[in-house]
């Protein structure tokens, strides 16, 4: 797909674009000063004179053959001190709070979309398909054509095993139809046998880095939604096109937006905070060319519906019937 002249349908597509600690509380220790004061207390009562007597008994009387020297001699007064009064066990410590946790530290801002190498990419790209493909083969679980024959998903091959090629390095993936794919992303297959493969050149993608990250994910989608197509109109399913026509583009869009919006609220896709204008800006740099794609606001606004609904049902009904 070119800027101005889309050889085959980008779509319009959202990206998304896929994370708190507790600190234990210490227990309270009671201070060893605490306990050395209680223990000199103890130790300084029990060494104190005893006090006063509190009564002395009277002298026993002697018996009757005892002298009154010896009876006098032998005779001793008893004193008995008054009972000591335990000591009050010390007041516990004041509890102390735990420290609130650490805020986490902010993650670090993306760099600049427009400085992005061939490794980002590379690895946008990479997760473009995954995100596309797990929407697909969830959205086709359980689903039956005509005959009753399940309509399992089977993810379309990808050029070179990544869907790469690099016009720069003369490398331009073919699709047998002698056109050439310079500068552009493509889906080449049929509804004949409902399947094909994927490509993209990188340079494709360092031509628009202007456009954001959000236009690698719109690419890759609407080109898989063209794979849909064509396994759909391969099952017979009402309402898939596979005809070249810009309702089958728009369409692609469609399909494009369903799979970026379901992965965002599944919570597999984030999106940059400025997604929305992205799109737009997507939409109106590869809209109204002459391959037929629609014009920007046409591309935009099916785009948005299958981002709005995350449902492919929804565009296989065309809002102009």
């Amino acid at each position: 797909m070119t800027r101005g002249l889309v050889v085959t349908m980008l779509a319009v597509i959202p990206v998304i674009g896929l994370s708190a600690c507790a600190t234990p509380t210490a227990g309270t220790a009671t201070p060893a000063a605490a306990a050395l004061t209680g223990a000199a207390t103890r130790a300084t009562t029990s060494s104190s004179p005893p006090p006063p007597a509190a009564y002395v008994p009277a002298v026993v009387a002697p018996s009757a053959t005892a002298s009154p020297t010896t009876t006098a001699a032998s005779t001793s007064a008893v004193v008995l001190a008054p009972p000591a009064t335990p000591e009050p066990p010390p007041a516990p410590e004041p509890a102390t709070e735990s420290a609130p946790p650490p805020a986490p530290e902010p993650l670090p801002e993306p760099a600049p979309w427009t400085d992005a190498s061939d490794d980002d990419i590379h690895a946008e790209a990479a997760a473009a398909v995954a995100v596309t493909q797990r929407f697909w083969a969830e959205s086709f679980a359980g689903r039956v054509n005509g005959d009753g024959t399940p309509e399992e998903w089977s993810a379309p091959e990808l050029w070179n095993g990544d869907g790469f090629y690099d016009s720069d390095a003369g490398s331009v993936a073919d699709c047998g139809d002698g056109k050439n794919y310079t500068g552009n992303a493509f889906f080449c297959g049929n509804a004949t046998k409902g399947s094909g493969f994927l490509a993209w050149d990188l340079q494709f993608f360092h031509q628009h880095l202007d456009l954001g990250r959000t236009m690698v994910y719109m690419v890759i989608a609407h080109e898989t939604g063209h794979a849909v197509q064509a396994r759909l109109v391969h099952d017979g399913v009402d309402g898939a096109l596979f005809d070249g026509s810009k309702r089958y583009e728009l369409q692609a869009d469609c399909f494009g937006g369903a799979s970026l919006g379901r992965a965002v609220r599944d919570g597999y896709l984030t999106l940059p905070a400025d997604a929305q204008d992205e799109m737009v800006q997507v939409a109106s740099a590869f809209g109204g060319d002459p391959a037929g794609h629609g014009s920007p606001d046409q591309r935009n606004d099916s785009f948005q519906r299958g981002f709005a609904s995350g449902d492919m049902g929804t565009c296989l009904v065309d809002p102009s019937s």
